[in-house]
């Protein structure tokens, strides 16, 4: 039985559903994208002006 091709689908099917557990107001980020404290992360949340401050994520950020 040919398995690539469940493990293909159900990898196609992973944001969607990451996407329903995603906070209110939080913005999906980029694949490979680190917190300053050097965690993946997958959304960036609102600070408590309600801005989302981009510049705070980047590969640079990711534990070597």
């Amino acid at each position: 039985m040919n398995v690539r091709l469940p493990l293909f689908a159900a990898t196609l099917l992973l944001p969607l559903f990451a996407g329903g557990c995603a906070p209110e107001g939080a913005v999906a980020l980029p694949a490979g994208v680190c917190d300053p404290g050097g965690s993946a992360a997958i959304y960036a949340l609102p600070n408590q002006y309600g801005n989302i401050d981009m510049s705070r994520y980047s590969t640079a950020n990711c534990r070597k």
